[in-house]
C-alpha cells in the first residue's frame, strides 16, 4: 500500500491519501483534490552549510528523508544535507533529467551539484508539468537564503587560472571568474 501526502490548495492542509483509492477528498473542506495519479517518486533539492552557495538537486523513489539521511552518513560528507524542498513527481527520473539540462549554465563537474538560487531550482522543476506535489522546509530555505555565498578575493588575479584547481575559469557577466570544477568564486 502506498501512501503519500497532498497539499489542498483551497484551504491549505495536508491530506494522507492512500493510493489504492480512486478519488481524492481533503479531510478539511472536503473538496475533490482529484483521482490517483501515478508517481514513482521525489525530486529534492538539498544544501550543505559547508558549501552555502550549491544545491543538490536528486531523485528518490523512496522516502525523502531517508535518502538524504543515506547521503548525509556517506564517507567523505562531513555535515548532514538539509531539505529545502521535495516534488512529488509522475516521473522523477525523468524530471530530473530535464531539470539538470535546464540548469546545465550553472552545473558544477559533479552531477547532481549547481550553482544556483532555491527559486531557479524551484522555477526549473515545477515547469517540466511532472510534479504532483511541492513540499518546502521554510525553516531550511531561510537559513539558505541567508547564508553568505563563499568566494575569495584576488587583488591580482592576472590570469583566469583558478589557484586551487589550477585549471581556467569561466568569465562572469558581473565580473570575476568563476572555477569550472571546484565551483568557487573570485573577484576583482
Amino acid at each position: 500500500m502506498k501512501i503519500i501526502k497532498l497539499l489542498c490548495q483551497k484551504c491549505n492542509i495536508h491530506t494522507i491519501v492512500n493510493l489504492e483509492k480512486e478519488n481524492i477528498f481533503c479531510k478539511n473542506c472536503h473538496i475533490s483534490l482529484g483521482t490517483v495519479q501515478d508517481f514513482d517518486g521525489y525530486v529534492y533539492v538539498i544544501y550543505s552549510p559547508l558549501m552555502p552557495d550549491i544545491l543538490k538537486i536528486g531523485m528518490t523513489t523512496r522516502n525523502v528523508k531517508d535518502r538524504v539521511k543515506e547521503l548525509s552518513t556517506s564517507t567523505g560528507v562531513p555535515t548532514e544535507f538539509k531539505i529545502l524542498a521535495s516534488f512529488l513527481c509522475k516521473d522523477a527520473y525523468k524530471c530530473e533529467q530535464i531539470v539538470h539540462k535546464k540548469l546545465n549554465s550553472v552545473r558544477l563537474e559533479r552531477k547532481e551539484f549547481f550553482h544556483a538560487t532555491y527559486e531557479q531550482a524551484k522555477e526549473a522543476i515545477l515547469s517540466t508539468d511532472l510534479t504532483i506535489d511541492l513540499i518546502e522546509y521554510s525553516k531550511n530555505i531561510h537559513n539558505f537564503k541567508k547564508r553568505k555565498p563563499a568566494q575569495s578575493t584576488f587583488t591580482n588575479l592576472e590570469e583566469n587560472i583558478c589557484p586551487k584547481c589550477n585549471i581556467e575559469m569561466r568569465t562572469l557577466k558581473k565580473g570575476g571568474f568563476k572555477c569550472r570544477k571546484c565551483g568557487s568564486l573570485f573577484r576583482k
